[in-house]
Order: C-alpha cells, then sequence, then structure tokens
C-alpha cells in the first residue's frame, strides 16, 4: 500500500506506468500459458505437398521447395508474398484477374535474387529492387474501394511494358518496399465471424487480401470437382491461390484447424476463406465461367457472415517466424466446425 500511495503522491503518472507494465505483464504471460496449453492439444493432420510465391497479386505463382515465414507474409529471399500491386490511372485503383484475367497471364520469375516478368510475345521485364528503392517514388494505391496502401512506383519502363501487355495505357506497379507503412489486417471490409481463434488483427500485412497467408487442401478440391456437375469446368488448386496445399487429410478439415504449426513456424486460422469471381477464373486459359462459385454456393456459404460468397480453403496469420518445406509434416489443434448452410 506505501508503493501504491507514493505513485499517486506523485502525482499519478508513476502509477499509471506501473499499471501500464503490469498490464503488460498479465497479457504477456496469459499468451504464453495460452501458447503452451494449446501446443500441448496439437496432433499431426498431414503434409505439405505444395508451397507458392505471388510475388505480384493476381500474377502468376512461383512453386518452391520452401517459404520463409515472416508477419506481412511469406519471402524467398528478399521477394515477399504479394509485395508488388499493379494499379490503374491516375485514381491509382489497384488491379487484379477479377478485373482483368490477362494478368495470370505475366509469369514472375525468381533467379540468383534477380526478379523479372516474361508474358508471351514480350521481351523481359527486369526489376531491380535497388534501383527502385534509390529513386524512392512513394505513392499509393487504393485496395478495396477506400483503403490507401503505400507503395514505391517501379518507373515508367514497368508501366510501359504492363500498358502494352494489357493493351490500355495508364498502368503502374508498386512495391511494397520494407521501409514503408503496411496496412493492418483489421483495415479492410472483411466481417470476423465469431467462429475465429483469438488472433492479432493488428499484425501488418503486404498487398494480401485479407490475411497473410492461405492454406487448401488438396482432397478439399478434389471433393469440389465431384459436386460440379460439368467434367469440362473442373478446378485445380491454381484457382484458389493458396500459399499452402496439404495432403493426407479429409475434405474440408482445414476448416476445424485453430492453430496451424509446420516446421518451427506456427499459425492461426483468422477465418474461412470467402471466395469471389476470381476463382472463376481458369488459370490457363484466363476465360471466364461459372464455376466453381456455381456448386460452392450449393454448399459453403456462411451465412449470413460473408453473404453470397461461399467459403474455401482458410485464411491464416503468422504468430511465429519460420521455415517450412514441401513434405513437412502439418500439425493442427482441431477446433469445431463453422455451420455453413445447407
Amino acid at each position: 500500500m506505501g508503493i501504491l500511495s507514493r505513485f499517486f503522491d506523485d502525482g499519478g503518472a508513476d502509477a499509471v506506468g506501473y499499471f501500464l507494465l503490469l498490464s503488460s505483464v498479465v497479457r504477456a504471460t496469459f499468451w504464453w500459458t495460452e501458447g503452451r496449453r494449446l501446443r500441448s492439444q496439437r496432433r499431426p493432420v498431414g503434409r505439405i505437398s505444395r508451397l507458392t510465391l505471388f510475388p505480384v497479386k493476381s500474377m502468376a505463382g512461383i512453386d518452391v521447395a520452401r517459404l520463409d515465414c515472416a508477419t506481412p507474409g511469406a519471402h524467398v529471399g528478399p521477394f515477399g508474398d504479394r509485395d508488388f500491386m499493379v494499379t490503374l490511372g491516375d485514381d491509382h485503383k489497384f488491379v487484379t484477374a477479377r478485373h482483368e484475367p490477362r494478368l495470370y497471364m505475366i509469369r514472375p520469375k525468381i533467379k540468383d535474387e534477380k526478379f523479372s516478368l516474361e508474358a508471351e510475345n514480350m521481351e523481359t521485364l527486369l526489376i531491380n529492387l535497388k534501383d527502385i528503392e534509390a529513386s524512392n517514388i512513394v505513392t499509393y494505391g487504393i485496395v478495396h474501394d477506400s483503403v490507401k496502401v503505400l507503395g514505391l512506383d517501379c518507373g515508367a519502363k514497368a508501366g510501359e511494358w504492363l500498358s502494352r501487355f494489357l493493351k490500355q495505357a495508364g498502368y503502374r506497379l508498386l512495391y511494397l518496399s520494407p521501409s514503408l507503412e503496411k496496412r493492418a489486417i483489421r483495415n479492410g471490409t472483411v466481417n470476423y465471424a465469431p467462429w475465429t481463434s483469438r488472433v492479432d488483427l493488428d499484425n501488418k500485412m503486404a498487398y494480401q487480401d485479407f490475411s497473410t497467408y492461405h492454406i487448401l487442401s488438396e482432397s478439399s478440391v478434389d471433393d469440389l470437382n465431384k459436386h460440379i456437375n460439368d467434367s469440362s469446368k473442373s478446378v485445380s488448386v491454381d484457382n484458389f491461390r493458396p500459399n499452402i496445399v496439404v495432403s493426407g487429410v479429409s475434405a474440408y478439415d482445414e476448416d476445424n484447424w485453430t492453430k496451424v504449426y509446420i516446421g518451427d513456424a506456427e499459425f492461426s486460422n483468422v477465418k474461412l476463406c470467402s471466395r469471389c469471381v476470381m476463382t472463376t477464373v481458369n488459370p490457363k486459359t484466363c476465360k471466364l465461367t461459372d464455376e466453381p462459385l456455381k456448386t460452392l454456393r450449393k454448399y459453403r456459404k456462411l451465412v449470413p457472415s460473408f453473404g453470397d460468397s461461399p467459403c474455401f480453403g482458410v485464411n491464416l496469420i503468422l504468430d511465429k517466424p519460420g521455415t517450412i518445406k514441401v513434405g513437412d509434416t502439418v500439425h493442427a489443434v482441431i477446433g469445431q466446425p463453422p455451420k455453413l448452410a445447407a
């Protein structure tokens, strides 16, 4: 009591500091204890069969043997997942395959820590991160209609290359340099439904939509194709663009994984991944169909959380950095399955 009296006698400043420190200690102790409790409940559920990095939002991915996992997203050397984004026009709106399916036809390449873009009937576009950072042309893009995100302009040459390939003037390529402020996961339009595990929604992200990692099982894709009546419209993992693909599990098992442990990395389930028209773009032909949304809406809707958008795969965020590899065993804490509409 004497200690507290001295704090308050000093005008309260010391008391405020004391209680803030105590609150931080209590919070850290709780999460440390909670982490130990959850780790004791984990069990092996499958293996990683595929890892994919998507350096440029909505362009083709790069299959890799390993990913280094950090808070803003996966990375290979200096190149991170969705570290680049395409914008169009003076209003700086971001462009994805939802608006321009031909973006899928652009293939990012990483070799010896050099980055380039390739496309049919186009010269290779070399992108030098050091030059971009030295120029330091800070600009921005608008995502989800109103959210402003910062980026470094990759220069006139990159913009002209994109404009020629996409046959429209005004395209620019943005790079989210490590020096720039990143947006928080909660700074989007998604409704975080009540089944989600406890996560820090103030974690920072690159140019991903709603979370920094996406996991999906091969079995879920196989089961979806059994539901699609027209075999000519069957889909593949590529329609859904996950970073982590898991084999050796039953269809939709990933829905129930509240915590995921791979190698020395740890993840939390933020929510089921709500799906949009982008999944209907054929990754090989860039043509749109009505699948898989037509079929998914019959049995994978989570109403009212996502309205008419069906759910498929799981959005994760990182709790503990680490390296994951193809072939790694996936461990998970199993929770209650979400209640999907019939």
